[in-house]
């Protein structure tokens, strides 16, 4: 048996194969075609029916979020009655299922709660951690297109989990990537630590080089941040940038905050035109 188990080990290492417990978890995600899940912790505000329907909220609002997954689509509208009523919304956990064809994530489903069926040739990598479901996530989605990488993003957007905020915006500046794998990326990077997320946005918004649609994005999800750090931002950005387009946009997510900052904003920019 000894024997055995040496020989294996042997031929591993001849033919370069790495242990399963070796591989990463990006590398486990699309070791072989086929359905492959996962479970992870989700954070704070995230909560789902088990089904189709996912319900987020931002730190510090009130403003739930409602994402619904159909078949071959997801969509997200604001909830203007979210104050009214409490769903049957189960805290968690986050139960991702993708599908592996020729080593890439061609689609994936999001649960939050629920149960894996028994049976069936699903791989099952089982609980892992939040943080490495993550960035393992964003890194597939790397080499993912179209809505399964947007898919993806939203997925990872769900980890309790702020250590990834680095390798979205390693993504969202990638101007080697498809644009709407860029956009979800900065969407997205809005939620993440709001510190590491402000300096890349910024850089993104102000990039005199980069797509006028991406820079918009990013002034976008600087508008989802916590007002103490958001709101500075998008100021600088209409004091400070030179392209009316990003002015502007900053100026319409501003007036939607109703931050008493915005509004002396608005009162120094309407009388410096008299």
């Amino acid at each position: 048996m000894r024997a055995h188990m040496i020989l294996i080990g042997a031929v591993a290492v001849l033919t370069g194969a790495a242990p399963l417990n070796a591989q990463s978890l990006e590398q486990r995600i699309v070791r072989g075609d086929g359905t492959v899940r996962m479970s992870f912790t989700p954070r704070p505000g995230v909560c789902g029916d088990g089904g189709a329907t996912i319900y987020t909220t931002e730190p510090g609002s009130r403003r739930r979020t409602i994402h619904v997954r159909g078949n071959t689509y997801s969509s997200t509208t604001s909830d203007p009655f979210g104050d009214e009523w409490e769903p049957h919304c189960v805290t968690g956990p986050v139960r991702v299922a993708m599908t592996i064809e020729n080593g890439a994530v061609a689609s994936l489903r999001t649960y939050v709660g629920g149960d894996w069926p028994g049976g069936g040739s699903a791989r099952d990598l089982g609980r892992v951690s939040a943080k490495d479901a993550a960035r393992a996530m964003v890194r597939v989605a790397e080499k993912a297109t179209g809505r399964a990488a947007t898919e993806i993003l939203f997925a990872a957007s769900l980890a309790d989990s702020a250590d990834f905020a680095a390798d979205l915006l390693s993504l969202a500046r990638n101007k080697a990537m498809a644009a709407a794998t860029r956009k979800a990326a900065i969407y997205h990077l809005g939620s993440a630590a709001a510190d590491v997320a402000t300096r890349g946005l910024r850089d993104v918004a102000t990039d005199a080089d980069e797509e006028i649609a991406v820079r918009e994005s990013a002034v976008f999800a600087l508008s989802r941040l916590p007002k103490d750090v958001g709101v500075p931002a998008l100021i600088d950005l209409v004091r400070n940038s030179t392209e009316p387009r990003v002015r502007r946009s900053a100026i319409f997510w501003l007036a939607r905050t109703d931050d008493p900052r915005a509004i002396r904003l608005f009162e120094e920019l309407l009388l410096a035109k008299k």
